[in-house]
């Protein structure tokens, strides 16, 4: 039952993220422990024999009670939950009005793809195994509309997340090398904890890939030192030009400084009409690539930063 709890409480975390707005912050938390004391009553609750899923979750939530009255209802009937349910349904029971509201809200829109019909039907039941990526070679793709993408972005959070977790379970040096490659990064809200997990994944023959217009926007959602964090655990960089003043800033700081030899020349025209002529010769720092020749890299080049290595 304690890994069953971790799990839940890993996939609220990932549908309720945390904002680096520390004021909302306090509301998600809430969100987050109501939702995953939800998820475990589904579980737990024999109503529910046969359809524990995320639809049944999102139902549960958009039932339109008072769902405070519902769990000190469900508290008194079920006598048989476990602690964290209870828990968890005490914390939201305990809200004030305009709290629950609140929070209740937060729920309902992280739950939004589980009210598609076709959404829950393709989450209610699986067949693939994730735990037999890291023995035979297998490719998945997420490839959902454009059009889709804002419905969907929660549901590729919690796969790409459950993957990575599923991965880490068991440390296996037999296994075949997994790589992630995750075009478009941000698009995916807030993944905390694969950021945070970074460090480790190299030693489950795990290798990550993040794709990203600009600096800017991972500073948005994760916070500009979350973001420098996940760069510095990036064995390579590579980066093709910069449509910004921010990240061809961060480049060229990052590509370091080069010494530069000027060498100057003076005449001058003496009394009796004689020519003098002055060389001198100086040394001085530059960037090695200032911001806006990285703006201005070509297409067909590309910039390479290795760790331990010059660019």
């Amino acid at each position: 039952r304690g890994d069953r709890t971790t799990d839940i409480q890993n996939i609220a975390s990932i549908l309720v993220p945390e904002s680096i707005d520390s004021e909302n912050s306090i509301w998600q938390a809430t969100a987050q422990q109501v939702m995953a004391g939800a998820i475990s009553y589904i579980n737990e609750s024999v109503f529910y024999r046969g359809r524990r899923n995320l639809g049944e979750v999102t139902a549960f939530f958009n039932s339109g009670v008072n769902l405070q009255a519902l769990m000190e209802f469900i508290k008194e009937k079920e006598p048989g939950l476990s602690r964290f349910t209870v828990e968890s349904f005490n914390a939201y029971i305990a809200l004030s009005e305009r709290a629950a509201a609140s929070a209740l809200l937060d729920i309902q829109k992280a739950l939004r793809p589980f009210r598609n019909e076709r959404v829950v039907a393709a989450t209610s039941a699986t067949d693939m195994d994730l735990r037999s990526l890291k023995y035979r070679p297998i490719s998945i793709y997420l490839a959902p509309n454009i059009t889709d993408i804002t419905l969907l972005k929660p549901l590729l959070a919690l796969f790409v997340q459950q993957t990575l977790d599923t991965l880490l379970l068991e440390h296996d040096r037999r296994s075949l090398s997994v790589y992630f490659l995750l075009d478009e990064f941000r698009q995916l809200k807030k993944l905390s904890e694969i950021t945070s997990k970074l460090p480790y994944v190299a030693g489950y023959n795990i290798k990550m890939a993040f794709i990203v217009q600009d600096l800017k926007n991972l500073d948005e959602i994760y916070g500009e030192t979350a973001r420098q964090s996940l760069m510095g655990n990036c064995g390579y960089q590579l980066v093709l030009g910069a449509n910004d003043q921010a990240t061809a800033e961060s480049v060229s700081k990052s590509l370091g400084r080069r010494t530069v030899r000027y060498k100057t020349e003076s005449r001058t025209i003496e009394l009796m009409g004689l020519h003098r002529r002055t060389k001198v010769e100086q040394l001085r720092e530059r960037d090695l690539m200032m911001p806006q020749e990285i703006r201005q890299l070509p297409p067909e080049k590309m910039l390479v930063l290795v760790e331990g290595q010059s660019p």
